[in-house]
């Protein structure tokens, strides 16, 4: 028997319905925690999303976004994961 599923056997009782619910639990946690971070930074952040075809789209264009930054006076942004990217 698995050391995590003694632990559980021992915290329920043996209890198969209190297993089950600590395990439901669990899983919609996992799941929602994903949804919750995307949405909590914020509408701008969705817009620019609900934009973008894809993963790849993304990240280029964030690093054309970058690199525009940088050519404006004044204002600043991280370009080390471009660099990184340009590298490959």
């Amino acid at each position: 028997m698995n050391a995590a599923l003694l632990a559980l056997n021992v915290f329920t009782g043996g209890n198969i319905k209190k297993q089950a619910v600590i395990v439901f639990a669990t899983m919609t946690i996992m799941v929602t925690l994903p949804f919750a971070a995307v949405f909590s930074m914020g509408s701008n952040v969705l817009d620019f999303l609900s934009g973008v075809p894809s993963l790849e789209a993304a990240e280029t264009l964030e690093c054309v976004l970058v690199a525009l930054r940088h050519r404006e006076p004044g204002l600043r942004g991280d370009d080390d994961d471009c660099d990184q990217q340009n590298d490959r």
